[in-house]
């Protein structure tokens, strides 16, 4: 490549990467006295922008060089030199774009992970919460179990034990017994829980006696006073006597996952194992609100003894237990 060209190819250049309102003053100094460098460069670069406007990839416009009017004895190496730079100019075109398809793959590429993320914490987000609507069933569906059996002592008119005592392999909602009869509950729970074992008079609270309920479990002298069973510890009430000629006794059994700070307090304020005053109402009400829990009751006559099932977290059976004289 002559001097010449080389200049006329590096002036080119530096114009094209100007804006187009700098590039009069700049040639203006570039081709000073020189008319004939000035109208082949402006040439070139009007044939150049016409490349990129056209975005062809085929021979330069020569032609357009052809239309101008420039001096005969450099027509050749006017024409070499546009060829030259249209095709410089292509290049470049071709490496901007190449430039902005990568940066487009790029952006997509990026969405598209970004989708892909999105996909999968939400579908992370699902199974979660499957998992704890899964938990929370198994949680409710839980069944808790305690077993219990009576064991029934007989007592002479001196109050006397008769005998031994009788253990009684089903006592369901109705059993019968007779006056002078005496009746412990035997407990043993699967799990640790509390148990709370009430006496309530059918006869003395149709006669509106205050004193309807008697504490069986726990008391001073069972368990030391603590409702907390332990699983698979045995566990047994006070005996309940059956003093009345014909009644119905109604032994309510309340079992808790958690210590119920209520009846508590009602079995210590308790005074000789009766419950008393208002701690009668609480009791009521306790019981009134909660009584038909479902409960399945299960005899088995190989251990002798009733299994209590129940998917609650706290449970209420009653036993009516009526005697005569």
């Amino acid at each position: 490549m002559s001097t010449r060209w080389q200049k006329v190819d590096k002036l080119v250049e530096a114009a094209l990467d100007l804006k187009a309102s700098e590039r009069k003053a700049f040639l203006d100094r570039a081709c000073f006295g020189d008319d004939d460098l000035r109208k082949e460069i402006e040439a070139l670069i009007a044939a150049n922008e016409q490349a990129e406007q056209n975005d062809f990839l085929g021979e330069p416009p020569v032609e357009l060089f052809n239309n101008l009017s420039l001096p005969n004895k450099r027509s050749l190496f006017s024409k070499q030199l546009l060829q030259h730079t249209t095709v410089k100019a292509i290049k470049k075109k071709i490496e901007q774009k190449a430039i902005y398809r990568a940066s487009l793959l790029t952006i997509v590429a990026v969405l598209l992970l970004l989708f892909v993320v999105n996909i999968i914490s939400n579908i992370s987000q699902h199974y979660s919460q499957q998992a704890i609507k899964s938990i929370e069933v198994q949680k409710v569906k839980k069944l808790h179990s305690l077993n219990y059996w009576a064991m029934l002592q007989r007592y002479d008119n001196r109050q006397q034990p008769k005998g031994k005592a009788i253990r009684l392999t089903s006592i369901t909602g109705q059993t019968y017994a007779n006056k002078g009869d005496g009746i412990t509950l035997h407990f043993v729970s699967k799990e640790s829980g509390y148990l709370y074992v009430f006496n309530q008079s059918i006869k003395a609270q149709e006669q509106e006696n205050s004193n309807i309920y008697s504490v069986l479990f726990p008391t001073p002298s069972v368990n030391n006073g603590v409702a907390h069973l332990t699983s698979g510890k045995e566990v047994s009430t006070r005996e309940g006597v059956f003093e009345e000629e014909e009644a119905t006794e109604r032994i309510w059994i309340i079992w808790t996952v958690r210590e119920d700070l209520g009846l508590r307090d009602i079995i210590e304020r308790a005074k000789q194992g009766e419950v008393i005053g208002s701690d009668m109402q609480l009791l009521d009400t306790y019981i009134e609100t909660r009584k038909n829990q479902k409960v399945k009751t299960e005899v088995d006559y190989e251990k002798a003894m009733m299994n209590l099932i129940f998917d609650s977290e706290e449970m209420i059976y009653a036993i009516d237990i009526t005697y005569v004289g």
